[in-house]
């Protein structure tokens, strides 16, 4: 079902794991009840997110690594003029800066990413 891209055969599947013994797997099933049609698709359809969370993934390393250094227009130059991976294709890079604004200030995903205080220095 998975490599082969078959997302009709989800419903068979699922009434398969209901009949067996196992709790865990029921939970499971019950899960992608919830949202049936978008994981239908994802099995189904030849487009995926992954160039993106490669994006999203790079710009949080490079929050990290900047973490207590510089500040946010640092940062921000750093980011957008990083070079990009050989391996992305021309016109796939975010080409607004809300995107990577958001990266950065943690907006992306649930869960925003964790602010420290910034410390002041002393004189």
């Amino acid at each position: 079902m998975l490599t082969e891209r078959q997302g009709e055969r989800l419903p068979q599947w699922l009434d398969a794991v209901r009949q067996d013994d196992l709790p865990s797997l029921h939970t499971l099933a019950a899960g992608i009840d919830r949202d049936r049609d978008a994981v239908i698709a994802g099995l189904t359809l030849p487009w995926n997110s992954g160039v993106v969370e490669g994006h999203v993934n790079r710009i949080k390393m490079l929050k990290r690594q900047m973490f207590g250094r510089a500040g946010f227009a640092l940062l921000r130059k750093r980011v957008l003029l990083a070079t990009w991976p050989m391996s992305v294709a021309p016109g796939t890079m975010p080409s607004s800066e809300t995107a990577v604004s958001g990266a950065l200030h943690g907006n992306v995903g649930n869960r925003p990413v964790r602010q420290r205080p910034r410390r002041r220095l002393r004189r």
